[in-house]
């Protein structure tokens, strides 16, 4: 698991916020986005020369993903786990944010 990361999908919020991020081609699923929590890092990935490469995010981050993107898996019975690359990651969203995706 070098270099992956563990997050958990959010529910879409009940209500929309102030960022709207619009789907330019609403029938290509490839593009839907959602949020999700970064709950735990795995190995840090190394450079050709043996380096430690830093993640860009912190465990309790808030996340901005592709729906589709990284594997599903199950954890406790609870489906809304995805192991994804750090490549994945679209956005780290500050606390409070709202998003309005479209």
């Amino acid at each position: 698991m070098r270099g992956r990361i563990l997050v958990r999908r959010e529910p879409p919020p009940a209500t929309y916020g102030k960022l709207v991020l619009p789907n330019k081609d609403a029938n290509d699923r490839r593009f839907e986005t959602t949020t999700a929590r970064v709950v735990a890092l795995g190995p840090k990935d190394m450079t050709l020369k043996g380096a430690d490469v830093e993640y860009g995010v912190n465990v309790g981050d808030r996340i901005l993903i592709k729906k589709f993107s990284g594997t599903d898996c199950i954890i406790n019975r609870d489906a809304n786990y995805n192991i994804l690359a750090e490549l994945d990651i679209l956005a780290v969203l500050e606390e409070g944010v709202e998003l309005a995706i479209q």
